[in-house]
């Protein structure tokens, strides 16, 4: 009985102290623009992470905009679309495949490098911003503020996170193509798409939930020297009980950059300079907010777990 009320007072503890989503935005809102200097420090060093992805944007609206057409082309009824025409078929094997190994490489070597370089500073230093009562100068915020052994370190936590979300992406964008392109009696199409709508949505909240753990992995390795499968577990741990949080706050980042991303694919801003660039520069602003968001909701988990092990303390004691 009383470990059954220690557990019914954990909980109550955890949910007292839980932050909601609306406080961690208003606290990491709060963080961004507390300091003018701040907001200039982020953009100078976030310049050559937007100006790749300048390229790599209009690189992937550009592939994305060739599948949609051959989309297009398939035949509009499902018990048609084994029968798929031989031009569309050397599109896929050959020009996009190719297209796609290059996305991802571009993905995986220069732009995931120079965000990280770009997360591991601009981590650092709101974390700084966030602890200080006066404010950093421009010139403070420029002194040392790269740590090439924090960055080793940080980058081996990265390696492990990137092969998580890269096979759960995987399986999102195989049940994609199955769902627009396999083979099915049209008495049973209906059906199946029920299934495949109702299985992407389970594991799109799969995804966005552990993007939140993975995301607190690579902060713990930031801001408190840990790395690797430590990370990951450190990570897991602190998020038990706040995975709901960690969902919402993924999720409203993701909508943001797909908001960004359909109008401009529609437009075909990639085809033009200015567009595209008023689309990276949002998603930027984004990128990094989210950051100082996940920095927020880790540091209120970790306060809640720190609280929790107080108190079972106290009652062992």
């Amino acid at each position: 009985m009383k470990s059954k009320g220690m557990d019914i007072e954990n909980k109550h503890v955890m949910q007292k102290q839980k932050l909601e989503v609306i406080d961690i935005l208003k606290e990491a809102v709060q963080i961004y623009f507390r300091n003018i200097n701040f907001i200039i420090f982020t953009f100078l060093i976030s310049l050559p992470l937007l100006c790749f992805l300048i390229y790599f944007e209009t690189y992937l609206q550009g592939t994305l905009a060739e599948f949609i057409e051959i989309l297009y082309q398939l035949p509009v009824k499902p018990a048609y679309r084994l029968f798929i025409p031989e031009n569309i078929t050397q599109r896929l094997s050959k020009d996009f495949s190719l297209k796609l190994i290059r996305l991802g490489f571009l993905y995986l070597a220069p732009l995931h490098v120079i965000e990280l370089g770009t997360v591991i500073v601009s981590v650092n230093l709101a974390s700084k911003v966030r602890s200080e009562e006066r404010k950093l100068t421009l010139k403070e915020m420029f002194r040392n503020p790269f740590d090439i052994f924090k960055f080793k370190g940080t980058f081996i936590t990265s390696i492990y996170v990137i092969l998580l979300p890269s096979c759960t992406l995987l399986v999102l964008i195989w049940i994609v193509i199955s769902y627009c392109m396999i083979l099915w009696d049209s008495s049973f199409y209906i059906l199946f798409r029920v299934i495949c709508g109702v299985g992407l949505g389970q594991l799109l909240k799969v995804y966005l939930v552990g993007t939140a753990v993975w995301n607190m992995s690579i902060l713990i390795s930031i801001l408190e020297g840990v790395h690797g499968f430590k990370a990951l577990a450190l990570a897991e741990h602190f998020s038990r009980g706040s995975q709901q949080q960690g969902f919402l706050l993924m999720f409203i980042f993701l909508v943001w950059g797909v908001c960004l991303r359909l109008p401009c694919l529609y437009v075909g801003c990639y085809k033009e300079g200015y567009g595209i660039v008023l689309q990276t520069g949002l998603f930027c602003i984004g990128n990094l907010l989210k950051w100082v968001v996940c920095m927020v909701y880790f540091y209120g988990c970790r306060r809640n777990h720190q609280l929790l092990e107080n108190k079972i303390e106290e009652g062992i004691s």
